[in-house]
C-alpha cells in the first residue's frame, strides 16, 4: 500500500482526528514501521504531548495555542515548545517575577518537580529562596535580578494585604 504513504496522508489524518497515537499513524500510512512513520512525521509540523510520555501526536498549528503557548485536548497537553522541559524553561524565563513550583504546575497542569530539578542541574534555570518560597528564575544574572526585584515587590504587597485583611501568607501569595 505504498500509494497511501505520504505526508498528505498524515495531514488528512490530523484533519479528521485532532489527536492521534502512533499505532493509528502507522496504520494510516499502510502498516509501516515506527521508524518509517517518524520519517513521514518529520515532513509536517507536528507536536507530541508533553504528558502521557509523549504518546499523543497532533498537527502543529500555532493558532491553537493560548497566550502561554499551551493547548489541551481533554487531559492531553501540548506546547509550542514541544516538550515539558522546554516549556517550563520558557515560562520561567518569560515570567516577570520568576515562578514558583506551584505557579508552574498550575499553568502546565502536570507535575513539574522532576523537570525543575533537571533544569536546575543542567544550569538552564536558577532558584532562590524568597520569603519561604523557592522561586525559579532566568539563568541570565541581569534578568534574574529584575525578576527577584519584582517578586520582592509582590511579596511586600502580599505582606501589606495580610496585615490589613488578616489573611495568611499562603493564601495571599
Amino acid at each position: 500500500m505504498a500509494g497511501a504513504r505520504s505526508a498528505e496522508t498524515l495531514i488528512d489524518l490530523f484533519a479528521s482526528e485532532t489527536v492521534v497515537e502512533l499505532p493509528r499513524i502507522r496504520e494510516a500510512l499502510g502498516g509501516v514501521s515506527s521508524m518509517t512513520a517518524f520519517r513521514y512525521l518529520r515532513r509536517i509540523p507536528y507536536r507530541r504531548s508533553y504528558n502521557h510520555n509523549g504518546r499523543y501526536y497532533c498537527r502543529h498549528e500555532p493558532s491553537r495555542y493560548d497566550r502561554l503557548g499551551l493547548w489541551s485536548v481533554g487531559d492531553v497537553h501540548f506546547s509550542v515548545d514541544g516538550s515539558l522541559a522546554k516549556t517550563v524553561r520558557r515560562l520561567v524565563y518569560e515570567m516577570e517575577a520568576g515562578a514558583t513550583h506551584r505557579e508552574l504546575q498550575e499553568r502546565v497542569r502536570v507535575r513539574v518537580h522532576n523537570t525543575l530539578l533537571t533544569l536546575l542541574r543542567r544550569g538552564e534555570i536558577e532558584r532562590e529562596r524568597l520569603a519561604q518560597l523557592y522561586v525559579y528564575l532566568h539563568r541570565d544574572a541581569d534578568i534574574r535580578e529584575v525578576q527577584i526585584h519584582r517578586r520582592g515587590a509582590w511579596l511586600e504587597v502580599g505582606k501589606t494585604l495580610r496585615i490589613e485583611t488578616g489573611v495568611p501568607d499562603e493564601i495571599v501569595i
